[in-house]
């Protein structure tokens, strides 16, 4: 294969040669969903879920099959906000100041997970 060019030395119109130098010539090329040929070297983002690479039409969890895992994500973010909101209105009732309490109740709902 072509050796990988320095950016510094490659002209900068040479789209090419811009894409060795920074190394986005290698790996997988194509949006992670079987059928799609869109390229995903520049404009592509990585899903949170299961790590791969997607096309900007596919990147949504739904379209490319973790939206079971969105889901799940979506209902323990809800979960925590909602305890914080529980745990914020209490502290209001007793005039304690609300980031202290909050800290404290945070990290006893995290380590009962």
């Amino acid at each position: 294969g072509k050796s990988r060019e320095r950016l510094e030395d490659v002209d900068p119109d040479d789209v090419d040669a811009v894409m060795r130098a920074l190394d986005l010539d290698r790996g997988v090329s194509s949006c992670g969903v079987e059928g799609c040929k869109n390229m995903i070297h520049l404009i592509g983002s990585n899903c949170r879920h299961c790590k791969l690479r997607f096309c900007v039409g596919h990147v949504v969890p739904e379209l490319h099959g973790c939206g079971k895992a969105a889901k799940e994500e979506a209902r323990a973010t809800w979960m925590l906000e909602q305890a914080q909101a529980r745990e914020e209105a209490r502290l209001r009732q007793q005039g304690r100041p609300l980031e202290t309490g909050w800290k404290q109740h945070k990290s006893a709902v995290l380590k009962n997970e």
